[in-house]
């Protein structure tokens, strides 16, 4: 499957995208990001909650769940092409968070997504798409409160000072030691060739030598080992 193991023009690839993304919007109407990630959630709570499900109004009178809902469909089909390329390119591999921290932060983030996306009752890509353009004050609101915290956000974590810094690269630094023994272990099983080895190898020790690098800066950098 040489195929898979190639890069795409970019330009090729979007000018592809945008022409396919028209015929969708031609024959079946505007796909939404959350739309079918929504409707398979209603139908996952229908499946464990059967008819109770029907005493919340948001999926009883704005969202019924249907199985025949076509966004279903092309967000499914999104993560089996993504899979599908990821197997056939040999780059397919588990990677899970190693700390009960990044569970709770990804579970928490998680959450708070799928509660700010039904109370907007639109994604943040319609929201920069189409309300801001439509000069909907919501839309502007709502950009401006994502601004907002992403600013908090890397404000608070820029200013935790040099040990949370040092931390995060000695963590980056494990993450990458890991994926170049993981490498290994898939050359030694033949489910990567030698070109995408190379290739992967490279990257991984540049990657490597640049953490390296900025952990010689950090203070105290001669009590590390």
């Amino acid at each position: 499957m040489e195929f898979f193991r190639k890069t795409l023009d970019p330009v090729f690839a979007l000018a592809a995208i945008a022409i396919l993304d028209i015929f969708l919007f031609l024959l079946l109407g505007a796909w939404t990001v959350g739309g079918g990630e929504t409707m398979m959630t209603g139908l996952m709570a229908q499946a464990v909650l059967g008819d109770d499900l029907q005493r919340i109004p948001f999926w009883n009178i704005v969202f019924p769940p249907h199985a025949d809902y076509w966004k279903i469909y092309i967000s499914l089909g999104m993560f089996f092409g993504a899979f599908v390329g990821a197997v056939l390119s040999k780059e397919f591999y588990w990677r899970l968070p190693r700390r009960a921290s990044e569970w709770l932060m990804i579970t928490i983030g998680g959450l708070l997504m799928g509660i700010g996306i039904r109370m907007a009752y639109i994604c943040n890509v319609s929201t920069f798409f189409g309300l801001i353009p439509e000069m909907n004050l919501g839309g502007y609101l709502a950009i401006s409160g994502i601004l907002a915290g992403a600013w908090v956000a890397a404000s608070a974590k820029s200013g935790s000072g040099d040990t949370s810094r040092r931390a995060a690269l000695v963590e980056r630094r494990d993450r990458l030691m890991a994926d170049l023994v993981r490498l290994e272990e898939q050359r030694r099983a033949g489910t990567v060739d030698d070109r995408r080895y190379a290739a992967r190898h490279e990257e991984l020790v540049g990657q490597l030598e640049r953490v390296y690098g900025e952990l010689d800066r950090q203070p105290g950098a001669a009590a590390e080992v």
